[in-house]
């Protein structure tokens, strides 16, 4: 986990405020994006209206980076998406601080320019999953979950004391998963729209392509996992286990998309490619396990979907399932 000092480092404000208002102003234009490439208000049973919102002055960031879900009106169904602003800050340090290019566009060699590209779209690509898994916090009835057990209207993320009992502990352990599942699903459509783009600009084959893709997300799950800290209780998926939840997802996008045929991809492929991200994320972060132990942890959690099947025999999801609102 990080410390004291490192964590601090990553909340400095070092970008200019030029590029903080850029860096909002894309956020809010990719939320609008989204909404247009996923019009759920179109496809609900219930209608709904959800808005985003920049947190700058703090509400949600009293202890840490934060973004949080809030119901407005529970009767009229109105919804918001919050984004911290020191969560914008700690991402846009992260990657520049602890992302090494070379690491992810193995054999490459490029211009300071197309860095500073590539490093705006991880930061771009990460708000984007922030977004859309807030957002499945209201899609999945988790706010109305949480107005019925604890006559709360918001879901925050970060915000978890150690003193969070048991139950809800697992209950929102529950659904940051389920939030999970249906963000994994909506990034990867996300990223199917801009592959061929994304391929070009950086000069890349589609399995490269993918690679630096799931590479950027497991960094993404790494930076939130730190946030939960050591004297907090676990209340979100480690990064691997949020990693199991990209493969099948990515599948399923690719196939929609017909990439899996135009490229060659086949299931197997996909998978390795997957596999070999998480390996060489665990041989970045954790340098001392051995390959064979780093070949069971992710076995055991990816190409089986152990994990999949596990949550969905919770009983929390299953009574989500009951309250949700669902697409039809």
């Amino acid at each position: 986990m990080l410390n004291k000092d490192e964590y601090k480092e990553l909340l400095k404000e070092s970008f200019s405020i030029d590029e903080v208002n850029w860096y909002i102003k894309n956020i809010k234009n990719n939320f609008d994006d989204i909404k247009k490439i996923f019009p759920f208000e179109d496809t609900l049973k219930e209608q709904i209206t959800y808005n985003f919102r920049i947190d700058d002055l703090g509400e949600y960031e009293i202890y840490s980076p934060n973004a949080a879900a809030k119901c407005l009106n529970f009767k009229t169904k109105e919804y918001e998406v919050i984004f911290g602003r020191k969560l914008l800050t700690y991402l846009y340090n992260y990657a520049y601080q602890r992302i090494n290019i070379d690491n992810i566009f193995r054999n490459k060699i490029y211009k300071d320019e197309d860095k500073k590209y590539f490093y705006s779209t991880i930061i771009q690509s990460w708000a984007d999953f922030i977004c859309l898994h807030e957002l499945s916090h209201i899609i999945n009835g988790h706010l109305e979950y949480m107005k019925l057990t604890r006559n709360k209207n918001d879901l925050s993320e970060f915000n978890i004391t150690s003193s969070i009992d048991e139950e809800s502990q697992h209950d929102k352990l529950m659904m940051e998963i389920d939030a999970d599942k249906l963000a994994t699903l909506l990034s990867m459509y996300k990223f199917t729209y801009s592959f061929d783009r994304y391929k070009e600009i950086f000069k890349l084959s589609a399995e490269e392509t993918i690679y630096s893709y799931c590479s950027s997300i497991i960094y993404l799950f790494d930076a939130l996992y730190q946030l939960n800290g050591d004297n907090r209780k676990p209340t979100h998926p480690s990064p691997i286990e949020r990693m199991t939840l990209t493969s099948p997802n990515m599948y399923l996008a690719f196939e929609d998309n017909e990439l899996m045929s135009k490229y060659n991809i086949s299931k197997d492929k996909l998978n390795k490619i997957i596999y070999n991200t998480l390996r060489d994320y665990f041989l970045k972060v954790h340098p001392n396990t051995s390959i064979n132990k780093i070949t069971k942890i992710i076995d055991d959690g990816l190409l089986g979907y152990e994990y999949d099947n596990f949550i969905k025999e919770d009983k929390i999801l299953k009574h989500l399932r009951n309250i949700k609102i669902e697409i039809i």
